[in-house]
């Protein structure tokens, strides 16, 4: 690649079209960094199916025929949180939720800057899990009846 060729070329059609670098350039969009935080993942669960989708930015997905908004995280209070003990390097949690098939926990995540650690839930089955600790970050479980709640840890 020759980039005097190439820099003449673009020269000569932007003086035919009598237009400026600027002109030429149009608006600038910078590549804007939107996956630099873990922390900031959006959460999506089909209604329908129960299937749990994960991205970076808002983005338009569709599940069972039916497009998904992301949830919204509420900050759980002391009577949603859940139970986390540091048990050698995991965390340790576990929670006096009801874990039927109408009602359950179907997910805990572990985000901090640069990781997402998921935990598949089951109904019927207690809710303890153990989460390897990287660092501090957000633990975040979702309730198929109530959302999604998060507690830093």
């Amino acid at each position: 690649m020759d980039n005097a060729k190439i820099g003449k070329l673009i020269y000569q059609l932007r003086q035919e079209k009598g237009m400026t670098q600027l002109q030429l350039a149009g608006e600038l969009n910078s590549n804007e960094i939107l996956g630099g935080n873990m922390k900031k993942m959006h959460f999506y669960v089909c209604p329908v199916c129960g299937n749990m989708i994960t991205a970076m930015t808002n983005t338009g997905i569709s599940c069972c025929g039916k497009k998904l908004q992301p949830l919204q995280p509420h900050k759980a209070d002391e009577k949603q949180k859940l139970n986390v003990a540091r048990i050698e390097n995991d965390f340790y949690i576990t929670a006096n939720h009801p874990m039927e098939r109408e009602h359950y926990i179907p997910f805990v995540a572990l985000l901090t800057s640069d990781t997402l650690m998921l935990r598949k839930l089951y109904p019927e089955w207690e809710l303890l899990v153990r989460i390897p600790i990287f660092s501090h970050g957000r633990l975040l479980w979702y309730c198929n009846r109530h959302g999604l709640f998060y507690q830093d840890v």
